[in-house]
């Protein structure tokens, strides 16, 4: 009984109430679902089950995962809101891994924000109305955790990249295959490999990279997984701006973190004047290398998963498009979206101090992506 009591206590009922009421709110204004109310709270208060280590996390999964399954469908019934099982799971777990990406990042403030979020979350997959069957999504959340999961143990990624990066795998595979996933997977191992290059020089130029969060995950995974979810819902021909914009992810950080090793200062791209390793904005021979090396690995690896694919008898990963017209405009999307993140770097990063580097990252996956789009469409029959 104590245990309970202290149970009750511990997910704090008057935050939990705030949060409900929130969610109302945000119904009678914007119209957001009310059955959806009670899972997004569960998976709020859920949340006060995390912690460090594995046990916590499969805890929170299930607990989380279930409560906010079953309180999904059991709103629906009372509410009289069709009973859409496969929608109520992919909803769950889009839920579950923002609320638990929300408290990893505001820390012990209580389980509201992680609610609210939730309930966002949730919504915003809703509104695709995209039916997945419960063994892909099930499956999709395996393997994306896994994943996460080890870069997490390896110190790559942060509790908040981990349930980022988790998510991101997650609609990726749901809306497209794993091969998009296995990509963008791609980037994150050259990337920590690349960060790990001549590491003691970067220290001692103090341009080292940290641990990544949720913000590297989102500013270098976020525009790849709308192309992704665009060549679904859309285009199939949206696909080869993602190639583009995970080719601009990989090659930009593969230039960054090689780059910095080279003896002589690299050199500001608007100016061409002589700047510190590190500086945004910086290009260098030795880092434009890196990238074209970057993007050509991304291409190369997309090309192979096509010819996987169609032993497998899944559908083709580049679209319309053959196989050669598709990954050259992938890789001139990449090049360019790397040379835009320089040009953003040293302007509205460095000179005005409008972007970080996130942001900085996100507009040029973008930039990178709508550019290989744009010379798909016009290389496409």
């Amino acid at each position: 009984m104590n245990a309970l009591l202290r149970l009750l206590r511990d997910v704090r009922p008057l935050s939990l109430g705030a949060s409900a009421g929130v969610l109302v709110g945000v119904h009678l204004l914007l119209g957001f679902p009310l059955f959806q109310v009670a899972p997004a709270v569960a998976c709020g208060a859920c949340t006060r089950l995390l912690g460090r280590g594995p046990r916590r996390m499969v805890l929170y999964l299930a607990v989380g995962g279930t409560s906010s399954f079953l309180l999904d469908i059991a709103s629906r019934l009372l509410l009289g809101a069709p009973v859409l099982s496969e929608m109520a799971l992919l909803t769950t777990v889009s839920g579950l891994l923002t609320a638990g990406a929300i408290h990893s990042i505001q820390g012990d403030y209580g389980p509201l924000p992680p609610a609210v979020g939730a309930g966002m979350a949730m919504w915003l997959v809703r509104l695709f109305r995209y039916l997945v069957p419960f063994e892909l999504t099930l499956g999709a959340l395996a393997f994306a955790l896994a994943a996460a999961w080890v870069a997490y143990r390896k110190g790559l990624l942060e509790e908040s990249g981990l349930f980022t990066g988790a998510l991101l795998g997650v609609l990726l595979i749901v809306f497209t295959d794993v091969r998009p996933f296995l990509l963008l997977l791609t980037f994150f191992a050259l990337g920590a490999g690349s960060t790990r290059f001549k590491f003691e020089v970067k220290r001692g130029l103090g341009a080292e990279q940290k641990t990544r969060d949720y913000r590297n995950v989102l500013g270098n995974g976020l525009g790849p997984l709308g192309f992704a979810v665009a060549s679904r819902i859309y285009d199939p021909l949206f696909i080869v701006g993602f190639l583009g914009a995970v080719g601009t992810a990989t090659a930009d950080t593969m230039a960054t973190e090689v780059g910095e090793t080279q003896k002589k200062h690299p050199r500001l791209i608007t100016t061409l004047e002589r700047v510190k390793p590190g500086t945004s904005g910086a290009v260098s021979a030795l880092g434009e290398m890196a990238a074209l090396l970057g993007a050509a690995t991304i291409a190369l690896l997309a090309l192979l998963l096509e010819l996987f694919g169609r032993g497998a008898g899944l559908p083709s990963l580049l679209g319309v498009l053959p196989g050669a017209p598709a990954l050259a405009a992938a890789l001139l999307g990449a090049f360019t979206g790397t040379q835009v993140d320089s040009l953003l770097g040293a302007t509205l990063e460095g000179r005005l101090r409008i972007f970080n580097n996130h942001t900085t990252n996100f507009f040029a996956t973008l930039c990178g992506g709508l550019f290989s789009l744009g010379v798909a469409h016009l290389l496409a029959p």
